[in-house]
């Protein structure tokens, strides 16, 4: 049987009101009591319905952008790109907004219906998991609007935001046949991974398009594996003449691997990445790749949160943020 506000205010010896006012935010409510709603309500596995609470109280909006397994280096801004998009849109509306970073060992600890409760979070924005991962399993029983970044949503309060990863990958592919490229190799990253999937399917969908055959390698968006995967896949098919890599890092990687076998890039192998990072302008040669601007998608991901918390729920589910190719120095004509 579900439970209810009531059940949570009866255990706890308040009223309903009570109750509401602690998960609302209010200060008026004593830390003592405060803190014995808080753990009588984790005592009974009650979280509250935060798009209601949006509702009743429209004042009441605070958001919680959460990353899984953080990893930031000169040539990896993507989460801070994210971050920072979240944080202004969050700020022009006067919306709180907290920070939490997780990794699968800390979701074993501690649920995420538990920080949201402790933390009255009212709309979540959720990057770098996969579907298996303990949070993202929460969702679907949590009631608590999230935004999912390159995840398709599943759950009922669950929205997902991203560049059309498929249909980018597709001409990324297409533009290296356009420039006379045959044997194409795609670097795809984790397996597991949604982009992974909806890359290595726009990159499949065009090469049977055209008539031509597949090679793809899981190159775990890592660019130390990708250095070392290139010289493989170069020795078992010599024939192959440009890489499509699903990041670009990986680009970068498999570019250093090519230099490595005394190949030149594009003379050689044409490279194309996937990003547009920051550093992809500044290696030698400068890379051609997909951009996604994900400062635009951390905002887009706040201001589609906020609506949803105002009118409690939208029809749309799979929201997209426009892509872009550069064309730079790494592919050249056959």
């Amino acid at each position: 049987m579900k439970v209810t506000i009531k059940d949570v205010a009866q255990k706890a010896g308040v009223s309903i009101a009570t109750v509401s006012r602690v998960f609302n935010g209010y200060d008026d409510i004593g830390l003592a009591t405060k803190n014995k709603v808080i753990e009588i309500a984790k005592e009974l596995g009650y979280v509250p319905n935060a798009a209601a609470r949006a509702l009743s109280s429209k004042q009441y909006k605070k958001i919680a952008m959460v990353i899984n397994d953080l990893k930031v280096s000169r040539t990896n801004t993507i989460p801070l790109e994210i971050l920072t998009g979240v944080y202004e849109m969050a700020d022009m509306h006067d919306v709180d907004y907290v920070l939490l970073l997780t990794n699968n060992r800390d979701q074993e600890k501690k649920s995420l219906a538990q920080y949201c409760l402790e933390n009255n979070i009212s709309g979540l924005v959720l990057h770098g998991f996969s579907t298996a991962d303990p949070y993202l399993l929460e969702l679907a029983k949590l009631k608590i609007p999230n935004l999912l970044i390159d995840i398709h949503p599943e759950a009922a309060d669950s929205y997902g935001i991203a560049v059309n990863n498929e249909i980018a990958a597709y001409q990324a592919t297409e533009f290296l046949i356009r420039r006379g490229h045959r044997a194409i190799a795609m670097i795809s990253g984790k397996s597991w991974a949604q982009v992974s999937k909806d890359r290595e399917s726009g990159y499949q969908q065009c090469m049977a398009d055209h008539q031509l055959p597949t090679f793809i390698y899981e190159g775990l968006f890592s660019e130390e594996y990708s250095e070392e995967l290139v010289k493989d896949i170069l020795s078992d098919h010599p024939e192959i003449t440009a890489l499509f890599c699903a990041s670009d890092l990986m680009a970068i990687g498999a570019m250093k691997g090519i230099q490595a076998m005394n190949l030149n890039v594009p003379q050689d192998i044409s490279v194309i990445g996937f990003d547009d990072i920051a550093i992809a302008k500044y290696v030698t040669p400068s890379l051609t790749t997909i951009k996604q601007d994900m400062h635009e998608i951390g905002r887009r991901s706040c201001e589609i949160l906020l609506e949803i918390l105002d009118k409690g729920q939208i029809d749309q589910k799979q929201f997209y943020v426009n892509h872009s190719l550069v064309e730079r120095e790494s592919v050249s004509s056959r």
